[in-house]
């Protein structure tokens, strides 16, 4: 094994953390403790034993690495998100809200650090708290449309199933083989009694995806409702 050299920088540590873990695919956990145990202080080590246990997840051991790794680069905006999202994990939600928030402070553009955000203030049933959030996500990252998802979540937990729509219309303008968000689509249409916009967009995802069984049964549902209504005329 080689020996680490010298001591990283914030910015070292930083780099370090955006290329794992494909940096690491090799290694264990445990050859990055036994790197870690010929030099405890090493930033460099900190930081990559401290994700591989993550991953492992060995959550209480990671939070203490990330820790001990803060106390010597308080400001380093990635190894604290990391912290954040093992407490996340941990269910501490409390302490994942304090971690978010300050990394956003350090960073204000750390456009993931906004999404993690709303997922704990979500998990803690502050919808508007999320809501604004994965709003602010969205403004530092345009790209990161996943957030599109957990708002439409939101919106039709709320009723808001107009505001539903319009996130999704955007999602699958994105994505337009993706199977779930138009089904996610059509059950927003649905709640609104858009019963054709439903139809449609079930049986765009039924396309897409032919196992998908309740976009099937929505399809079967909404279409035997339409030909009794043709009776009926």
């Amino acid at each position: 094994m080689v020996k680490p050299q010298g001591v990283c920088t914030r910015e070292d540590v930083e780099a370090g953390l955006r290329i794992l873990p494909s940096y690491c695919e090799g290694w264990t956990s445990e050859e990055y403790g036994a790197a870690l145990a010929e030099a405890p202080e090493n930033p460099y080590l900190l930081c990559r034993t401290a994700q591989s246990l993550y991953f492992a997840g060995a959550l209480s051991k990671s939070v203490e690495l990330y820790q001990k790794l803060l106390g010597k680069v308080p400001r380093c905006a990635s190894a604290r998100h990391q912290l954040g999202m093992a407490y996340y994990r941990q269910g501490k939600l409390r302490d994942a809200e304090k971690t978010f928030r300050t990394v956003i402070k350090i960073d204000p553009h750390f456009a993931i650090a906004y999404h993690w955000l709303g997922l704990t203030c979500y998990h803690m049933g502050r919808r508007d708290d999320a809501l604004k959030a994965y709003t602010q996500c969205l403004e530092k990252s345009p790209e990161s449309l996943i957030v599109l998802y957990d708002m439409a979540v939101i919106y039709s937990a709320m009723g808001k199933y107009g505001k539903a729509v319009e996130v999704l219309e955007r999602l699958t303008q994105a994505f337009p083989d993706d199977a779930a968000a138009y089904y996610h689509l059509g059950m927003a249409h649905s709640y609104l009694d858009h019963d054709q916009h439903a139809l449609a967009c079930f049986k765009r995802a039924l396309a897409l995806d032919p196992h998908d069984r309740r976009a099937r049964h929505m399809v079967e549902v909404l279409s035997e409702a339409a030909n009794q209504s043709q009776r009926l005329l």
